[in-house]
């Protein structure tokens, strides 16, 4: 055989001499590259036979995604035809780690977890509730408590799981238990962690769900050094009524070293009625969690906060708590106008660390920057000259200020916007006074004036604020400075505000029903039903049908099937699907697992589909995963579990999931 040398990529051909006819020649750099590009047509194979005819249909280089790439050195080689399938994400589901990806996807009708929003709705106000068809499936397991101090050794912890369902819900799980090293850390079948000696372990709960393994996991150190002590700090906090303070537990080891042990540690309070501390696992009266180490001061008094961990109990540290304080002023008006002679009382409302407004400020000390510009006794201030003064308030070392102007000119009018407005009962409108002076000024006179008017209740607090009450045709006036200025107002029936759909979530057997009801609340306050005067509708009604009276039917027990390609660097190679064959009788049923390892190292199902077949003839037939480029995850075989090459005739669809 005779030497030669390559010049582009492809088969090469040398004939010898034989006597025979010759070979006929063929085409020897024809390629095939699939993989995301940011345009161009999708489930088919496009020939090009250039990188700048790629570029017109698919576009051109995308950091992080390699088809580009490689299709411009495949033409720098010597390539002359290639075949380009372009994958695409599709949105249906949401990209790792915050990331927008593009991704390819498969789907198939009528398996996985079928969902529904079932929404009532009232002119431009809507309510909705959650529906999901079939046994909901198990997609993640959280252990906690995760991010464990190091355990010393002979130390003991209780782990526990909680699993998410692919129908939003959560709850605890009964798993297995396993370590990885039991050597370091050993773990009961109840999730009891024995530190046994010094190293690191990880801690896995496994669930089978439909021949699948479910799993979370927690990495755990055990040292050789003994916990010591805990110390609290700092030791001796004062607070007042309202205010909080966040301690921290450091504990304190033989081998000098410390760790913080604020999250974890349980704290108590001795006196609970005074000041209450957060702790881990604990949810408040309204169900939401504590801070761990958060002391809340309730009341005037005293309380004692220990941490505790591992048997060792911290000192306990006394919280002193004080009568509420002053902790701002407002001054209302803000700012205000007025002519020679004319007065004006300031209000001064306190604010405490209670966050209420009461009592009243007790001999407040009223003043103005410049006196001669207006004259005060407490609160009340006389104009004596043109000009502009700061008003001030103190209480102790708290105070607010307001702005007083003196003008020559005379007030001509007071207008008040809008001057013609319409509201519901319950409603509220905030209206606007202008006074008109005679020099062609204008100033806001809203907190100056005197608000009055029928059938609307006016805000004590927020000048001009009227809020619809009695059903009527009404006219608002803002008084000021011997001016009036009206507007006229229509109070109307109450109208929705919002509506509640009631179950708010639940899962349902295929065929079967359930009625829903739909609460209205009104801008009056009034929660009646709404459910015979709501439209209902359903997101999907070929998974979820709802009649005129809110009476949901399921009628699919599937979902669409959705799996990820990635574009490299986006989702990387950390995507698995897996599929565990069932036994017999059901040997033509096969259960499949999407999963993705997240950032703290644990797998997590992003997606899990039990019963599908490999029937043709079946309903829930699956021929093939379609998946990405770069062999993170390829086309699967569900018959044989066995992964297969991807095909696609040049124009034709790709094969796809169904």
């Amino acid at each position: 055989m005779g030497s030669f040398s390559p010049s582009y990529p492809g088969v090469y051909i040398e004939e010898l001499s034989s006597g025979q006819h010759t070979i006929t020649g063929v085409a020897t750099s024809i390629a095939a590259f699939i993989g995301w590009a940011p345009q161009g047509p999708v489930n088919e194979a496009v020939m090009v036979e250039s990188f700048p005819a790629y570029q017109a249909i698919f576009g051109s280089f995308v950091p992080g995604v390699y088809l580009a790439y490689a299709v411009n050195q495949f033409f720098q080689n010597g390539g002359q035809q290639a075949y380009i399938v372009r994958l695409v994400w599709d949105g249906t589901q949401p990209p790792a780690n915050g990331i927008p990806a593009a991704a390819a996807t498969a789907q198939a009708t009528g398996v996985g977890f079928a969902t529904a929003e079932i929404i009532a709705t009232i002119g431009s106000i809507s309510g909705s509730a959650q529906v999901s068809v079939g046994t909901k499936v198990l997609q993640s397991i959280a252990v906690t408590p995760a991010n464990l101090p190091p355990l010393p050794i002979g130390a003991s912890i209780q782990l526990a799981a909680t699993g998410a369902y692919s129908d939003g819900s959560s709850g605890a799980l009964t798993v297995n238990w396993t370590s990885n090293n039991p050597a370091v850390l050993s773990v009961t079948s109840s999730g009891v962690a024995t530190a046994a000696s010094a190293g690191t372990a990880t801690v896995t709960a496994t669930y089978n769900s439909s021949s699948l393994d479910i799993v979370g996991s927690v990495t755990v150190t055990v040292t050789a050094a003994s916990l010591a002590s805990i110390t609290v700090a700092p030791s001796a906090p004062s607070l007042a009524v309202g205010q909080s303070q966040q301690l921290t537990a450091t504990g304190n080891y033989t081998d000098g070293t410390t760790q913080n042990l604020t999250a974890i540690a349980a704290w108590a309070s001795d006196a609970a009625s005074d000041a209450t501390v957060g702790s881990m696992g604990v949810l408040t009266s309204t169900g939401a969690p504590t801070i761990p180490g958060q002391v809340n001061a309730v009341a005037s008094g005293a309380a004692h906060i220990t941490a505790k961990w591992l048997g060792q109990t911290s000192s306990a540290i006394a919280v002193t708590v004080n009568p509420k304080v002053l902790t701002s002023i407002t001054i209302t008006p803000a700012s205000t106008t007025l002519q020679n002679g004319q007065t004006v009382t300031f209000s001064a409302i306190p604010l405490y660390s209670d966050g209420m407004s009461t009592p009243a400020l007790t001999a407040p000390v009223w003043a103005a920057s410049n006196s001669s510009v207006a004259t005060n006794v407490g609160s009340l201030f006389t104009a004596a000259n043109i000009g502009s003064t700061t008003i001030t308030v103190t209480s102790g070392s708290i105070s607010a200020s307001a702005t007083l102007t003196v003008t020559a000119a005379t007030l001509n009018s007071v207008s008040v916007t809008p001057s013609n407005f319409s509201i519901a009962s319950g409603q509220q409108q905030q209206l606007t006074a202008l006074g008109i002076y005679s020099d062609g000024t204008t100033a806001d006179v809203t907190e100056s004036a005197t608000w009055s008017g029928a059938g609307v209740a006016f805000s004590a607090t927020q000048p001009g604020l009227v809020t619809g009450e009695t059903v009527s045709v009404t006219s608002i006036t803002a008084t000021w400075q011997g001016k009036n200025g009206t507007a006229n107002a229509t109070v109307t029936v109450a109208v929705p505000t919002s509506i509640a759909v009631t179950p708010e979530s639940l899962s349902l057997e295929l065929g079967q029903t359930q009625q829903f009801a739909a609460t209205g609340t009104y801008s009056d306050g009034s929660t009646p039903s709404v459910t015979n005067l709501a439209t209902w509708t359903s997101s999907a009604p070929a998974n979820v049908t709802v009649n005129s009276t809110g009476l949901a039917t399921a009628v699919a027990a599937g979902g669409s099937l959705t799996l990820f390609a990635t574009s490299p660097g986006a989702w990387g190679n950390s995507i698995q699907v897996s599929i565990a064959m069932q036994p017999p009788p059901n040997s033509n049923r096969f259960s499949l697992l999407v999963q993705q390892m997240n950032s703290k190292g644990q797998l997590q199902t992003l997606q899990s589909f039990a019963n599908l077949s490999v029937n043709p003839t079946d309903p829930q037939y699956v021929a093939t995963v379609i998946d990405n480029d770069c062999n993170y995850v390829t086309f699967i075989n569900p018959s044989t579990n066995a992964p297969v090459a991807p095909t696609a005739a040049p124009r034709q669809p790709q094969r796809r999931l169904r």
